[in-house]
């Protein structure tokens, strides 16, 4: 639970609520955290939204650790702030790699949980799909958060995964 509330707290220090007009290349190197997070969900476009108090997008990497946060733990994720739906991508011991990376059999990695939710405004979750089936990032370009110059770290790259719930 302390990790939850260490990394929900990062997500809000850090996470930028900048948005994107339809115009705008997505991949310019403007300054923010998280500048943009696209996915389909089940074949349909997800368009992270945020709303004040609640950031849409988040990216949180330290070699180092801190802010109750573990050494080289890796999150990012994306949040559509009205419909509480939240897409989120976690490593476990993750070491810092532009290459391919399988969920499943993480080379780079301890462990990979990514995990999908919705709550409704009781903050009662409606859904939850954690199981991983299978799923792989191709990451291109990344830098860690560095604590120095505070400058926050950024991700670059594609990924996918399959997921279910308990039931599914």
């Amino acid at each position: 639970m302390r990790r939850i509330l260490a990394i929900v707290s990062l997500c809000l220090i850090f996470a930028s609520c900048r948005e994107k007009s339809d115009g705008e290349n997505p991949n310019e190197n403007l300054p923010g955290f998280a500048e943009y997070f696209r996915c389909n969900i089940n074949g349909e476009e997800y368009h992270p939204r945020g709303s004040w108090g609640c950031n849409r997008m988040s990216f949180y990497y330290s070699p180092q650790g801190g802010f109750g946060v573990e050494p080289n733990y890796l999150v990012f994720s994306g949040k559509d702030c009205p419909t509480e739906q939240n897409l989120m991508l976690r490593f476990n011991n993750f070491q810092p790699n532009e290459s391919f990376i399988s969920f499943t059999e993480p080379a780079y990695a301890d462990s990979c949980f990514p995990l999908y939710k919705s709550v409704d405004f009781e903050n009662q979750i409606i859904n939850k799909y954690e199981r991983l089936i299978s799923g792989s990032m191709a990451i291109s370009k990344m830098t860690p958060y560095d604590s120095k110059s505070q400058e926050p770290g950024r991700i670059e790259g594609t990924f996918e995964f399959v997921l279910s719930n308990e039931t599914n």
